[in-house]
């Protein structure tokens, strides 16, 4: 073959080994491991391979250089094999190295385009058409909350305007900074949707940012175009919404609650971690074509592959925290597994511990359940599993053995089957 075609086999093996959300977009897309390529791969980063080796826990201090250990082709391959538990953190984040990917011009793009690019589907087409729509809808979306939040809560919609104003003015530098960070990895995930074939969410994010941009302009002129934002600012200035721990973008951001006081006629669950259930949830968009919306006094558990769409309501739709508590539930709210990077080992590991334990919170809750991807043998099923099952798989085949039925029209897996 070519030396351009072995680069390309070779990269795209190596960030399968390397990167959690590349291994995933693989799996979805039907790839198969490259055994020949992982071979040559491995030979390839001999030199490299303390790069790929465990972190040592020695505290014996090491005087002088530490010796560079001496790798053969088979322990590279066990070093990439093993990554994903070796370097649990790094193998879990999407964006660490992809600095660059955010300037089309750089080295880094270049090489992605070079051994990563597709032409473009007429499938793929439609998906960006319909991901930019719902980046304008999710941007409109945030401004009409913004609205209905200011009829609701007028003076802290307010004061929030003002506070924001006067940190814009006092410290114009640090929020231009904050938001040019924000705007760089938003780029660095459109990027890599984009190289890994989603093409739905890479021009979903690119319609919202580039709405929130001109909303941003004009709420310099308009306060009413980032009243939902300014909602939010109070929210957290008040310390009524930690930093990083709101439910949805779009959504009203209710103040915290005594957990015995009841909110519109709900009790309000859990510990002052949770937020107060007003019911004001923005509805989650899927790769099923359903639109899910939380049910009323009751948490709503959202399942589905994280590539196709539980990264998305995630990151995007609902800016839900890292919880090392997944077995909380969320009245009037959504429910999502989200735990910090360290967590995760491995598959089996990861279920046992973090993801079947969460079923059974929510199962034991009496929990609305819905599916955000469709149940299909591509998306329940990872040959490199020890049970051939994919995560999801797993999830629906927990939720079917407790006798719990897929209904296609809602997307809800109900107890003994949805009822028409």
């Amino acid at each position: 073959i070519t030396e351009k075609d072995a680069e390309k086999r070779m990269t795209t093996e190596l960030v399968s080994y390397v990167d959690a959300s590349w291994k995933a977009s693989q799996i979805a897309a039907g790839k198969q491991p490259d055994k020949v390529a992982s071979h040559y791969l491995a030979q390839a980063l001999v030199g490299l391979g303390e790069q790929y080796a465990p972190a040592s826990n020695s505290d014996i201090p090491v005087v002088g250089d530490k010796p560079a250990n001496t790798y053969t082709t088979d322990d590279v391959q066990g070093l990439l094999a093993n990554y994903s538990q070796n370097h649990s953190q790094d193998y879990n984040d999407r964006t660490l190295g992809g600095d660059n990917l955010s300037s089309p011009l750089s080295a880094q793009s270049q090489f992605y385009t070079k051994n990563f690019s597709e032409m473009p589907t007429l499938k793929d087409g439609l998906n960006v058409t319909d991901g930019t729509l719902s980046g304008y809808m999710d941007a409109l979306g945030g401004v009409a909350k913004g609205l209905q939040t200011t009829v609701l809560h007028p003076i802290d919609t307010t004061e929030a305007l003002s506070l924001s104003a006067q940190g814009l003015m006092y410290d114009p530098l640090g929020a231009v900074s904050a938001a040019w960070n924000n705007h760089e990895q938003t780029q660095i995930n459109i990027a890599l949707d984009s190289y890994q074939g989603d093409y739905f969410n890479a021009a979903r994010s690119t319609a919202k940012g580039d709405a929130d941009i001109v909303l941003a302009v004009g709420g310099l002129f308009v306060p009413g175009a980032r009243l939902g934002e300014a909602a939010l600012d109070m929210a957290v200035l008040k310390g009524e919404v930690l930093e990083g721990d709101t439910l949805a973008k779009t959504a009203i951001k209710t103040p915290r609650v005594d957990p015995t006081d009841s909110v519109a006629g709900v009790k309000a669950e859990g510990d002052f971690g949770k937020l107060a259930p007003n019911h004001q949830f923005a509805e989650l968009q899927t790769t099923s074509g359903i639109t899910i919306k939380a049910t009323e006094g009751k948490t709503t558990t959202v399942l589905g592959t994280y590539v196709g769409d539980t990264r998305n309501i995630i990151e995007d739709q609902l800016i839900i925290a890292k919880n090392p508590d997944f077995t909380v539930g969320n009245s009037g709210g959504y429910n999502v597994l989200n735990v910090p990077d360290h967590v995760y080992k491995n598959p089996d590991q990861f279920w046992n511990e973090v993801n079947e334990p969460f079923l059974k919170a929510a199962v034991d809750r009496g929990d609305e359940f819905y599916l955000a991807t469709k149940p299909t043998d591509k998306t329940l099923s990872n040959p490199e599993n020890s049970d051939g099952l994919s995560g999801f798989g797993r999830e629906y085949k927990y939720l079917t053995d407790r006798k719990y039925a897929y209904d296609e029209k809602t997307g809800k897996m109900c107890l003994n089957g949805c009822k028409k």
